[in-house]
């Protein structure tokens, strides 16, 4: 397992990710070994609708989520409506943004050609010809 960090507010070192992924119960916890900073995240979310964090940033719809997950879709939109509870967001950006600053995604998943088939598009599809 890859280990975590981002970057401190106050000191700009990085903070390392104490709580455990397994750990589901517990809030995503933050330290920073230079100043001694410990964040806790805004809301913690389980294990589980972490994994619909990543499915919903990578563009899946409810039903998708449903299917990759194993799961209803009345489940998957319920972790869905929890999720934007918890975090107290209200669109699918605040949720990608969310889940990018406390490290639930990478970034690298939304530049061209690394998913939805963008690969195959020319880089320059959205101009008019």
């Amino acid at each position: 397992m890859k280990l975590q960090t981002r970057k401190c507010p106050d000191c700009g070192q990085q903070q390392v990710r104490l709580t455990s992924r397994t750990d589901f119960k517990s809030p995503i916890q933050w330290g920073c070994g230079s100043c001694g900073r410990i964040d806790t995240a805004e809301a913690p979310l389980t294990r589980r609708e972490e994994e619909v964090v990543r499915l919903i940033c990578q563009g899946k719809s409810g039903k998708e989520i449903a299917i990759a997950l194993g799961i209803a879709v009345k489940t998957a939109e319920t972790h869905r409506a929890n999720i934007h509870s918890k975090l107290k967001v209200h669109g699918i950006a605040q949720l990608v943004i969310w889940a990018i600053r406390n490290r639930i995604v990478d970034g690298y998943l939304f530049e061209p050609g690394i998913q939805n088939g963008d690969a195959e598009k020319p880089a320059d599809f959205h101009r008019a010809t």
